[in-house]
């Protein structure tokens, strides 16, 4: 008898993993140009060389406005900003198309940056009059009349502090 030694070698046969169907990731509004809006990472159960895997952004109509960086040696990217956002636009998602790939097995997955709103932007108030008749020994006790504020930011919630003057 001979003692035989089988050495089996690791083939290319699983494409990358994502831990979900859709990368979701959030960014706050006015952030600056090269901010970091989330980390790309994947997995691949192969071994050795067959276990690499490359990142690029391969499509979607925001394409444009991101790219991605990736560190030698790591397995994962990061997904950077390409431009400033701002919540109070009429856009505020935003939509790419990600591959991993471990050649030449590969899989995409769709990516979504949503635009989270801060608060930069002052309420506004107008001149405005409210009038109103009082009747003897009659006071209004319900709402006499609608202040008429506006904030663009949609997270805030405006509060008032009424004043009364001697004009």
């Amino acid at each position: 008898s001979v003692p035989i030694i089988v050495d089996i070698k690791d083939i290319n046969d699983n494409p990358p993993i994502f831990s979900s169907d859709q990368l979701e990731y959030f960014i706050k509004e006015n952030s600056p140009i090269g901010s970091v809006v989330g980390v790309i990472e994947a997995e691949d159960p192969d071994e050795g060389e067959n276990s690499k895997i490359s990142y690029s952004i391969i499509g979607g109509r925001d394409a444009n406005l991101f790219h991605l960086e990736v560190d030698a040696g790591k397995s994962s990217a990061r997904l950077i900003s390409d431009t400033e956002f701002d919540h109070e636009t009429e856009k505020t998602v935003f939509q790419l198309l990600l591959r991993a790939e471990s050649p030449p097995l590969r899989t995409d997955i769709p990516v979504v940056v949503k635009v989270q709103d801060q608060n930069d932007n002052s309420p506004q108030l107008n001149d405005f009059r409210i009038i109103f008749n009082n009747y003897e020994n009659n006071f209004p006790t319900a709402p006499i009349g609608r202040i008429p504020a506006y904030d663009a930011d949609a997270m805030d919630v405006l509060s008032y502090n009424i004043t009364y003057g001697n004009n």
